[in-house]
């Protein structure tokens, strides 16, 4: 299977994944069908400026470049230190909140583009200055070249230069919430792998919060491993070609199938227990 998860420029995302001929692939609308949340299927219970001597009282907009300035220049460095994981495609728990403080942080070009395009302008000279700013701005300009065969110009074009930037950065992200939620999921199973049926009982029982809180997590990593799935970008630990986010996608899916039995919840349960059915004997690809 090949590697659509190249983060050269050369090769930036564009590219269709060649589908393996014995794979099995995901039907669409299994795959777009969005999965129910935890509750649903649990059925669960400017800041003002100062005002001066002068007549007119002061605005956000007195003060905002000098605090957009502040916080570009703050977060560049973060958004810059993500890319280096997306390039090295580390998606290891160490690189998870660097993607959280990036992606913060690329939202903010964004929203000064969109909020005033001139405000983004009087920044100029901040941007020119500062190293990692001119860097965020160079690579999301060089996406947006790779992209399009163009230089962006217009402001709708600056704002889609930075989204496409944006989007690497939330795909690093899933990568690595999925990656802590596979470390997070093996306290839940015996060291021979199989689920801990006690356990589960056992917190189930005592309405356990914390069991709660993760599984509504986990279906949230499971909507974003299938996203992974449909776009062919499946590698998020170097060299494991896909096969542990499948191992993932089998995993979970047990354990939500067992948790919903032992609730006595049967619609969940076989709703987990086919997708993990699927996943047990495919390795799906998209």
């Amino acid at each position: 299977m090949p590697n659509n998860d190249d983060f050269d420029f050369e090769s930036i995302f564009d590219e269709q994944p060649v589908k393996k001929p014995d794979s099995f692939e995901m039907d669409d609308a299994f795959i777009d069908k969005e999965l129910p949340s935890f509750e649903e299927l649990s059925h669960v219970e400017k800041a003002h400026g100062e005002s001066t001597p002068s007549s007119k009282k002061r605005s956000s907009d007195d003060f905002e470049p000098d605090m957009d300035a502040i916080l570009l220049t703050a977060q560049s460095p973060m958004i810059n230190e993500a890319m280096k994981y997306l390039t090295m495609k580390d998606y290891t728990l160490k690189a998870l909140p660097v993607f959280h403080e990036a992606l913060k942080g690329i939202e903010l070009y964004i929203k000064i583009l969109e909020r005033n395009p001139q405000g983004y302008f009087a920044l100029a000279e901040t941007i020119a200055n500062d190293i990692d700013c001119k860097e965020v701005e160079r690579i999301s300009f060089s996406l947006y070249k790779t992209r399009f065969n163009d230089e962006p110009i217009s402001d709708s074009q600056r704002i889609t230069a930075f989204e496409l930037f944006r989007e690497r950065i939330r795909i690093g992200l899933s990568k690595s919430m999925i990656n802590k939620c596979m470390v997070d999921m093996k306290k839940y199973f015996l060291m021979s792998g199989m689920l801990d049926d006690d356990k589960m009982s056992s917190l189930i029982e005592n309405d356990d919060q914390e069991l709660k809180q993760f599984l509504s997590s986990l279906i949230q990593n499971l909507r974003n491993a299938m996203r992974l799935i449909k776009t062919g970008n499946i590698e998020i630990n170097k060299n494991m070609k896909g096969r542990d986010l499948n191992n993932f996608m089998i995993k979970a899916t047990e354990l939500l199938s067992g948790y919903y039995h032992k609730k006595g919840n049967t619609g969940a349960e076989v709703h987990y227990k086919k997708m993990n059915e699927n996943y047990t004997k495919y390795f799906i690809v998209k």
